[in-house]
């Protein structure tokens, strides 16, 4: 399928596999939702953690080609399409990109976050082509 609808809203499928994090009030009303994904990529996200002024910090993984939602980033493994990269990314309290970082190798599987708002990730790593 190239649309999923979830909570009233249709979200359009951009890559292989694509990933979305989205925001709901206290009532169980939509607030806003992200697309994570781009041309040829397949994304997974395995966690997120919100801090206290409402932005999200989201940690995953992708393999493929560049992320372009949603905003654009680089595989961290060039050596081979089929790599995995691990993402660490920063939405704003509206369901912006702030930030993001990819890393060669395994992925990013779970997040918090501090008293002052920094972000944690933590993941396994090894052996990667």
């Amino acid at each position: 399928n190239t649309t999923f609808t979830f909570a009233g809203v249709t979200l359009t499928k951009i890559g292989t596999i694509d990933s979305f994090v989205a925001k709901f009030d206290q009532t169980g009303t939509r607030i806003w939702s992200t697309v994570f994904g781009g041309t040829g990529a397949a994304i997974t996200l395995y966690g997120l953690a919100v801090n206290s002024s409402g932005e999200v910090h989201v940690v995953g993984e992708f393999s493929g080609a560049t992320l372009s939602s949603p905003a654009s980033l680089a595989r961290g493994n060039t050596s081979t399409s089929t790599a995995t990269t691990g993402v660490v990314w920063k939405l704003n309290s509206a369901g912006a990109s702030a930030w993001n970082s990819s890393t060669r190798g395994s992925c990013a599987q779970t997040s918090c976050i501090t008293a002052s708002s920094n972000s944690l990730a933590a993941s396994r790593f090894g052996a990667w082509p």
